[in-house]
């Protein structure tokens, strides 16, 4: 057993190493420079949607529980002191570059069902403003509203003083390219999402 736990922790040791050691380019190499851009799937998910919460460096699993707690971790519902919870967001984003209709609102909820059992409900909606589309010679090709819109409910079971569960249930929809498909890229038209959490909560 604690060979397996060396060959592990070795292995987790070293592959960072190795992955850094080359770069990787997604996209096109114009004039020798690397062109990378976001190629992972919804990234809206990872903004934080809470004002108290980003205020102290994103450490929304470490503080009370509250309505936006749906963001980090479902089970966290469960410890919560009040029967009822609603919290409404609104971030303005790139604000100071001039950009007035970029956004992301979020609106979430809970409501506990007894001692032990929580539900909770999400909205997320992420305006990317108006773009306009160019192609690879520079031409223009309109004007589209990108946006990305996540509904999400939970449930979250106390299990006992110091250990929850939850279970959230998403549902995302991105519509980034506006219904265009240009270089096999479309937009993803509703993708349902199932995430399990578990939250083990040190009291003193």
């Amino acid at each position: 057993m604690k060979k397996l736990v060396v060959i592990v922790l070795a292995f987790g040791l070293i592959s960072p190493a190795i992955a850094q050691d080359r770069e990787i380019c997604i996209g096109q190499t114009i004039g020798g420079d690397c062109i990378n851009t976001i190629f992972t799937a919804v990234p809206f998910l990872r903004i934080n949607p809470d004002a108290r919460s980003g205020g102290m460096g994103d450490v929304g699993i470490g503080l009370s529980p509250d309505a936006n707690s749906m963001h980090f971790n479902a089970s966290k519902l469960a410890f919560s002191d009040q029967d009822l919870s609603i919290a409404a967001n609104y971030t303005p984003w790139l604000r100071n570059l001039g950009l007035n209709d970029v956004y992301l609102a979020y609106l979430t909820g809970y409501k506990k069902l007894d001692e032990f059992q929580t539900i909770g409900l999400g909205l997320r909606y992420f305006s990317l403003g108006s773009i306009q589309y160019t192609g690879l010679q520079g031409e223009p090709r309109g004007t589209g509203r990108p946006n990305e819109l996540e509904f999400a409910a939970a449930y979250a079971r106390k299990l006992s003083d110091q250990f929850a569960v939850g279970i959230t249930g998403k549902f995302i929809y991105s519509n980034l390219a506006s219904g265009r498909k240009w270089m096999a890229i479309s937009s993803i038209r509703g993708l349902p999402v199932l995430r399990i959490s578990l939250l083990p909560i040190s009291r003193n």
